[in-house]
């Protein structure tokens, strides 16, 4: 893939699950680098946690969820060789669903915000 030296993170933000999934969702195989890929994310959950106490997990589709062939991190990773490539699922865990109540959305931002904040930090972004 042409210019795929540019790319360092590929991330993309959805709702809901609170969690930080990382490739592979097809197969429950991780990816060589896994540990690699978890450890800054884990301390970027520390860092949303410490806002509000919103609690967030981090790990493959299939070991957090489900067998899911197609997503767009495992491309990211997979053809364009971007390290690190996730899907981030954001508030709640499912009592709003995907219609997150308006009074959540203000913290919902500022936890990614610092999770991002300290990720990108992580890896030298």
């Amino acid at each position: 893939m042409k210019h795929q030296y540019k790319w360092k993170a590929y991330l993309t933000l959805h709702s809901y699950s609170q969690l930080w999934l990382t490739p592979w969702g097809y197969t429950s195989t991780l990816p060589l680098d896994y540990q690699d890929m978890v450890d800054p994310v884990k301390r970027a959950i520390v860092s949303m946690r410490k806002l509000y106490g919103t609690q967030y997990q981090v790990g493959s589709t299939p070991d957090l969820l489900y067998i899911s062939v197609g997503r767009a991190e495992d491309w990211a990773k997979g053809i364009a060789k971007i390290k690190y490539s996730y899907a981030v699922e954001l508030r709640d865990t499912g009592t709003h669903g995907f219609v997150l109540p308006a009074n959540q959305i203000i913290a919902t931002a500022k936890e990614i915000l610092a999770g991002l904040l300290t990720f990108f930090k992580e890896i030298r972004l």
